[in-house]
C-alpha cells in the first residue's frame, strides 16, 4: 500500500485540496474518505485515475451531485482525475454483509483521508 507522499505533485494536491474542500462545504455529511484502487495499491499507469470512496451519512442526490461537481472543478484544477464513489452507510453496509469485491478491495486497500 502506498502513502499521499508517493504520489506525484499534482495527485497529492488534488487529493488534499478536495478533501478540504469536502469537509469544508459538506463536513457535517462526510463519514469517511479514503483514497483506493491502483494508485493505493502503486501500481497505477499514467494515465490512472483517483478513485475515492465517499460515504455520506445519508442517500441525497443533491449531496452526491454537488460532490462530483467538486471532483470535476479539482480534476480540471490539478490536471488529474478524481473517481469519486459516493456511498450512504446503509448501502456500504449492504455491500459489507455481501462483502462485495468493491468492499473488500476498499477495506483492504484503501488509504484514509480523513
Amino acid at each position: 500500500m502506498r502513502r499521499l507522499t508517493d504520489l506525484v505533485e499534482n495527485e497529492r494536491q488534488a487529493i488534499e485540496t478536495f478533501v478540504q474542500r469536502l469537509l469544508t462545504e459538506f463536513g457535517a455529511d462526510i463519514v469517511d474518505v479514503r483514497l483506493f484502487g491502483s494508485q493505493a495499491r502503486g501500481d497505477a499507469g499514467a494515465d490512472s485515475d483517483l478513485d475515492i470512496l465517499v460515504l455520506v451519512k445519508r442517500p441525497d442526490y443533491a449531496l452526491k451531485h454537488a460532490i462530483l461537481w467538486l471532483a470535476a472543478e479539482m480534476s480540471l484544477a490539478f490536471d488529474v482525475l478524481l473517481s469519486p464513489r459516493v456511498i450512504p452507510p446503509s448501502a456500504w453496509e449492504r455491500m459489507a454483509q455481501a462483502n462485495t469485491l468493491f468492499y473488500r478491495a476498499v477495506h483492504t486497500e484503501g488509504i484514509p483521508l480523513i
